[in-house]
């Protein structure tokens, strides 16, 4: 192939019969700069839309005129250089629109939910009293900040999960779990909205006795998305009934509520993405519309199966499948999750870290302030805004536990992890990222919180016990 100039523009073949005697062509450098040329055919190479791409140039010293059959199989292979052409140039464009996609979500990863972590920490500290009392008013108006910052998270949330289960990258903790724990575990973690809805929720007992291998908090969050859809979607004094049935090698899970049911025209796309039954502009329901389809992902991955029954003006049932584990049942070790807002930290747990040396490596200036109050202890707190910093104070200090942020101005906060090793072989260190990491890279570290999942609960355990008491000394002594 060759770029011939502007003197071809036509969709048929160009023949010059002897190209050295035509003006046109006496500064092409395929003809002069080979002067035994004397015959040219050109078919010129378009994209879809009409841009010129070039022209499949043939050439011959010989003066003569193209066959039929030559015109044809010129005609054929320009054809076919022009598709491969614009199929190349489709996949770069793919590719770069990937590239700029996952750009993207990571950089809603970091800018909204760092501040969104500093936001839940902060009204939840103001709403729990552990910084004074507030009149009633206040306290009204902490709840409404504190429940719509949930809000919030849950929506960023939903999107970068929806984005990570499209990209396979979604990390699934695979454990074998006893399958009535888990359940009473999702109901309290929803009853709040379950209160604000004045809609009962009734778990059918006995649950069967049955160990799953699943990840738990994934499990929790397809349940807490079916339980969630169907308190919404019932009426003011109804009941929602969650259910499980052993059934053989597996067990099945279901969610019913009574209230105005699925339309039939929506039920073929109810999993598909940013689906709701609701006209975006006149809905009375909130949410992303990611809810059920990243269900359906979450519980395909695990093994399973998902889908719903439907009567419209009677209600909706959702059920999912897992597989059992051949396994002897065990008890769960998860502890329900609280179901009001509570003090952050108890005197056992301050204790615990009385006089630690904590140093924080974070780029955003009001995490650390809300960090060190959730901890609720008396404890020596360094911030470093950069990983020059960072080395900086490793260098300088020892300290027992290490929170290290992934992105950082100067570079990625896994960079200081050797050097963690070698100055602090004694410090637990904790990755509080905005983005989610491999199972592999999470081996490198003592434990990886998520940002606006991670509870302040979660992070005192995170942080755990110091390896002695080297740390406890105070600044400038050996």
């Amino acid at each position: 192939m060759s770029f011939c100039g502007h003197a071809i523009l036509a969709r048929e073949i160009f023949e010059v019969t002897d190209a050295r005697e035509d003006p046109r062509f006496h500064d092409n450098p395929l003809v002069t700069g080979a002067p035994f040329i004397r015959f040219y055919a050109g078919m010129p190479l378009y994209t879809p839309d009409g841009h010129a791409l070039g022209t499949l140039c043939l050439l011959d010293p010989t003066p003569r005129r193209l066959e039929d059959s030559e015109q044809k199989l010129l005609a054929d292979v320009a054809a076919c250089v022009e598709a491969e052409i614009n199929q190349q140039t489709l996949e770069q464009v793919r590719e770069r629109a990937q590239q700029m996609k996952a750009d993207f979500v990571s950089m809603v990863s970091h800018e909204l939910r760092t501040p969104l972590t500093s936001i839940l920490g902060a009204l939840r500290l103001l709403a729990s009293g552990m910084l004074g009392t507030h009149s009633p008013q206040a306290n009204q108006m902490l709840d409404i900040a504190h429940n719509n910052s949930k809000r919030l998270a849950f929506l960023i949330n939903d999107l970068l999960d929806m984005e990570k289960l499209a990209a396979g990258k979604m990390r699934f903790d695979m454990q074998a779990e006893s399958l009535a724990p888990l359940i009473h575990q999702a109901v309290e973690a929803i009853v709040t909205l379950s209160r604000e809805r004045d809609v009962t929720i009734e778990v059918y007992e006995p649950l069967p006795e049955t160990t799953i291998t699943v990840d738990p908090q994934r499990l929790e969050q397809v349940l807490a998305n079916l339980l969630s859809n169907a308190l919404k979607f019932s009426h003011t004094g109804g009941q929602v009934e969650l259910s499980a049935e052993r059934k053989g090698g597996i067990v099945e899970i279901s969610v019913q509520d009574h209230g105005q049911g699925i339309p039939a025209k929506f039920q073929a796309q109810l999993f598909e993405k940013f689906t709701q039954a609701e006209n975006i502009d006149t809905r009375t329901q909130q949410g992303t519309g990611l809810g059920l389809a990243i269900s359906r992902e979450i519980v395909e991955r695990m093994g399973g199966k998902i889908g719903f029954h439907s009567v419209e003006g009677e209600g909706a049932r959702f059920y999912f499948t897992l597989p059992v584990t051949p396994l002897p049942d065990i008890a769960s070790a998860h502890t329900p999750p609280p179901t009001a807002i509570e003090p952050i930290s108890t005197d056992a747990d301050a204790a615990k870290i009385d006089n630690w040396q904590i140093l924080v490596v974070e780029d955003d200036l009001d995490l650390p302030r809300v960090l060190k109050a959730q901890m609720g202890a008396n404890i020596t707190l360094e911030h470093a805004k950069s990983l020059a910093e960072a080395r900086a104070w490793i260098a300088l200090e020892r300290f027992n536990v290490i929170l290290l942020d992934i992105g950082l101005p100067d570079g990625s906060g896994w960079e200081l992890i050797p050097e963690i090793r070698a100055y602090q072989p004694k410090a637990r260190i904790v990755v509080l990222t905005a983005q989610g990491v491999s199972v592999t890279v999470e081996t490198e570290v003592d434990e990886v919180l998520l940002k606006t999942w991670a509870s302040p609960e979660a992070l005192l355990a995170a942080i755990g016990e110091p390896q002695d008491d080297e740390c406890k000394n105070p600044r400038g002594t050996s």
